[in-house]
């Protein structure tokens, strides 16, 4: 019988999702935001690191995982330290 093999990077990419968008969900709970649209902000990134954990060539990996390491980041920037705060005067 043939085992499911899961990767390193698809672990990681999945506990540290489960991690941190209920984290977010929870910290803009009194704000405006609804929650389908912090899921959907935080689906794009994450679509980008799954396709970068694909088969794909090496440079077309490099250059998924890197966007979708950079937009989680910035997404996570966004609704956790709070990049959106009005009291900042953005």
């Amino acid at each position: 019988m043939n085992q499911l093999k899961t990767a390193r990077p698809l672990i990681i990419m999945l506990l540290f999702s489960v991690f941190t968008i209920p984290i977010s969900l929870f910290l803009n709970r009194q704000t405006d935001e609804r929650i389908t649209n912090i899921l959907f902000n935080y689906s794009q990134p994450l679509f980008l690191l799954f396709l970068g954990s694909c088969r794909f060539h090496r440079w077309v990996k490099l250059v998924l995982l890197f966007l979708g390491y950079i937009l989680y980041g910035y997404m996570c920037l966004y609704y956790m330290i709070g990049f959106h705060n009005h009291h900042w005067g953005n």
